[in-house]
């Protein structure tokens, strides 16, 4: 499963991690898979511009899982409410850094911490 780096604290220092290996998380989110060629898939050079971008910055990945789900991001408060969330439609689509902390200072305006 290539967890490891998970148990050994080096992305997030507490909590337990859930294995979903039926994949009912992302069927219930309604995540999408992509193909080779849907959508041109690997074969769009933009997923190439950003895997080398990546690399630039030390940030490497595997061959390992399902290389063809899609995922999201999702900014969650403690009462479990979802505050920011974006459901990829491509390899390379995801929110920026600035739509992130905007959705976050929106939320710090509405909430008491």
């Amino acid at each position: 499963m290539d967890y490891e780096d998970f148990k050994k604290g080096n992305f997030f220092s507490i909590g337990d991690i859930y294995i979903d290996e039926k994949k009912s998380t992302y069927d219930a989110l309604q995540f999408g898979k992509m193909g080779a060629l849907s959508g041109y898939g690997m074969l769009n050079p933009f997923v190439y511009i950003e895997g080398m971008r990546a690399s630039k910055r030390g940030i490497s990945g595997n061959m390992q899982g399902d290389g063809f789900q899609l995922g999201g991001t999702f900014i969650v408060d403690k009462e479990g409410n979802i505050i920011f969330q974006h459901v990829q439609q491509s390899y390379t689509d995801h929110p920026t850094m600035d739509t992130l902390k905007a959705a976050v200072e929106e939320y710090a305006k509405k909430t008491k911490f």
